[in-house]
């Protein structure tokens, strides 16, 4: 059975596990596995609100084994609530749905439960089974403009080019019973 719940402190060790995976690791930006351990214990402690944005983190079980997790940023704009996702699972279990299962969880709550209007995603433009995941969930490619192109590149010191991916609500209710 899978199951999707809140991510807790005592998660950390097995996402750092999860996105340590050299396959997992291959499809993301580099990171800072000290820094980004602070950021998460930061998360998952409450203290998650910068500027109007709320990071929250949930964790993918199966079996009762961590398989991996969704990060989530949930934010408005202009009275349009948003949410910005990524996510890593154990490449061992790539293809066999799981995923897609996890966000179709989380995205049913986001827009039926909590109003959410917009949800974005980004993927390397050579991860197709990211690409292929969006496409089934009923993702639509977004414009990047090159000014956060280069930011981006700076920022993460990654040259890879990024695809952003939308998905606007209206759109979903028709998806999210879909057997496809």
């Amino acid at each position: 059975m899978l199951i999707v719940r809140r991510t807790t402190v005592d998660d950390i060790e097995e996402l750092l596990r999860i996105k340590a995976d050299p396959l997992v690791a291959h499809f993301q930006y580099p990171v800072n596995v000290k820094a980004y351990t602070g950021f998460l214990h930061r998360v998952l402690g409450y203290n998650n609100e910068t500027a109007g944005f709320t990071t929250e983190h949930s964790t993918i079980e199966q079996h009762n084994n961590v398989i991996g997790y969704i990060q989530h940023t949930h934010y408005c704009v202009d009275n349009v609530k948003s949410v910005y996702c990524s996510w890593n699972l154990t490449s061992t279990l790539w293809g066999q749905g799981i995923m897609r299962s996890a966000l179709t969880q989380l995205i049913n709550g986001w827009i039926f439960e909590g109003g959410t209007q917009q949800i974005f995603a980004d993927h390397f433009r050579k991860n197709q089974r990211c690409r292929r995941l969006m496409n089934r969930l009923g993702f639509s490619t977004q414009e990047i403009g090159i000014a956060e192109r280069i930011t981006t590149a700076w920022q993460q010191r990654c040259l890879k080019w990024i695809v952003r991916r939308r998905l606007d609500a209206k759109n979903w209710p028709a998806l999210s019973h879909s057997p496809t």
